[in-house]
């Protein structure tokens, strides 16, 4: 989940309408998430009994049973106004046919879920917005080793962006600051903050709390800078 809600957040003011292809755990949880504002959510699923498991966790999203294919249900759920079209599924073919129809019939922005990473260069090239490989949480398992302490975890990205979930310590230089106020790089965003189990959605006047874990997405050119922005506070002696 973590994983995911900074691609989301990164313009959440804006999102107002969520269609998912795949009733997965992982669709699931992000749909709960993603319900409890105002947002329409909605998640598309080819099989009727994962239709109805979802439906049975799940609040305000609509589930429907149908193909990720289906241009007649497209049609029906307006996919032009979707602000995001995210293909979740276990079907590495049919979250990449969904996705590429999701566009076509006008969807802002669509994300992939892919297995094989003889994928990744295609979607790629063919200007796919979002695409991820959960193999290449193997590769983040080695990068949370080579961050510093406060980086509980890393998953990397293509294009070399990493999703970093990072403690706010008692002697971080952020620690009780609003968000307007941190300097943050240019280089990344704050995707997500989450507080005593809660997730909470980033805004200026959010003020970071000792033991928050922050979900922040940078490219190359930032990770060094946020992992200095969460370090410690410096103290120095009196001059005599």
């Amino acid at each position: 989940l973590p994983f995911l809600l900074p691609m989301l957040n990164k313009t959440l003011d804006e999102v107002q309408k969520v269609i998912i292809y795949g009733a997965t755990p992982m669709a699931i949880h992000l749909a709960k998430a993603l319900e409890e504002g105002t947002r329409d959510v909605r998640i598309i699923e080819p099989s009727r009994d994962m239709a109805h498991v979802a439906a049975d966790q799940l609040k305000k999203t609509v589930v429907m049973h149908g193909s990720g294919t289906d241009m007649d249900l497209f049609n029906e759920i307006n996919m032009k106004e979707a602000d995001f079209f995210l293909a979740l599924s276990d079907d590495d073919e049919n979250n990449i046919l969904s996705a590429l129809l999701a566009k076509k019939y006008g969807a802002k922005r669509a994300l992939v879920i892919t297995n094989d990473p003889e994928y990744l260069p295609i979607l790629d090239s063919i200007g796919m917005d979002i695409t991820i490989n959960p193999r290449l949480i193997t590769v983040s398992a080695i990068l949370k080793h080579l961050r510093k302490g406060r980086v509980m975890s890393v998953f990397k990205l293509i294009e070399d962006a990493e999703v970093m979930e990072i403690g706010v310590e008692p002697d971080s230089s952020i620690v009780d600051k609003q968000i307007s106020k941190i300097k943050f790089p240019k280089e990344a965003i704050i995707g997500a903050i989450l507080r005593k189990g809660e997730m909470l959605i980033p805004n200026d006047e959010i003020v970071l709390e000792a033991g928050d874990s922050v979900i922040v997405v940078a490219l190359p050119g930032g990770i060094e800078k946020i992992e200095k922005l969460f370090d410690r506070k410096r103290s120095f002696l009196p001059f005599r």
